[in-house]
């Protein structure tokens, strides 16, 4: 019975030694971003816990994400509605989403329809005292039925309010509803128009998306060197569709002046 207990003993000590080893493998190869989102999380979860309304709507995107920390759908709301309770303008924009969606908590347009007004609130105050940005996220919501009506015209006007304030988020939107004639005749200078203004802005979005118009030769002359220069400004802001794409054309782009 001694020799039986003490094998039993070694077995597990083994086991539990090999889980261990297991863990701490997988944590020295894991990649080295993951890693750093992992860290991330973890502060910010700190500070969550602590109260900073920031913290508590970036740790329920992690979540909701699966970026950074374990998918959690209940988790993510949790936080989300902890920051949009405090008057947090994207959480409750974001809960909005949730209780539309019934994600971590059962679906409820009212509940809904409630958080997406209170976030287009903050929008229209934020707006009227020139934040161009605001109209953009206004747009959307009437782009998308959130909180009103669909209604493309309606947003189209707001993101024209927010590019010809200069907002560069607005000109790609603006840029984006005529390269696909989204409520409007397709015109694809015109949409090269309004991406170009963008991306001189220095909008990453804005950049892949005229690099990509001169890549096709819409609403521009075709010009692989032009639409190289742009894709790269804007891969080098970490663009993942635009890194994505210098990828695929591998050394056809690299022999590019």
């Amino acid at each position: 019975m001694q020799s039986f207990r003490f094998l039993s003993a070694s077995s597990a000590i083994g086991f539990f030694l090999a889980i261990a080893l297991m863990v701490l493998f997988f944590a020295c190869n894991e990649d080295p971003a993951t890693r750093a989102r992992r860290q991330e999380t973890r502060a910010y979860l700190q500070a969550a816990e602590q109260g900073d309304i920031q913290a508590q709507y970036e740790v329920g995107l992690r979540y909701a994400s699966g970026h950074g920390a374990k998918l959690d759908h209940e988790e993510a709301f949790k936080w989300i509605n902890k920051a949009a309770e405090r008057g947090h303008v994207e959480a409750q924009y974001a809960l909005g989403e949730m209780y539309e969606r019934g994600q971590g908590v059962d679906m409820n347009e009212e509940e809904a329809k409630k958080w997406y007004l209170k976030a287009a609130e903050h929008y229209q105050k934020a707006a009227e005292n020139g934040d161009a940005d605001a109209w953009v996220e206004l747009g959307e919501m009437h782009r998308l039925g959130e909180g009103f009506e669909k209604n493309i015209q309606e947003a189209i006007a707001l993101y024209r309010k927010a590019a010809e304030q200069g907002s560069p988020r607005g000109k790609v939107k603006l840029g984006g509803v005529y390269d696909r004639g989204d409520g409007v005749k397709q015109d694809k200078k015109e949409a090269v128009k309004w991406y170009r203004e963008a991306a001189e802005q220095g909008d990453a979005l804005g950049q892949y998306l005229l690099g990509r118009m001169y890549d096709k030769g819409e609403g521009v002359e075709q010009n692989s060197a032009e639409a190289l220069k742009w894709i790269r400004k804007s891969a080098e802001q970490g663009n993942n569709s635009a890194i994505d794409f210098l990828d695929s054309r591998g050394e056809e782009f690299n022999k590019a002046p």
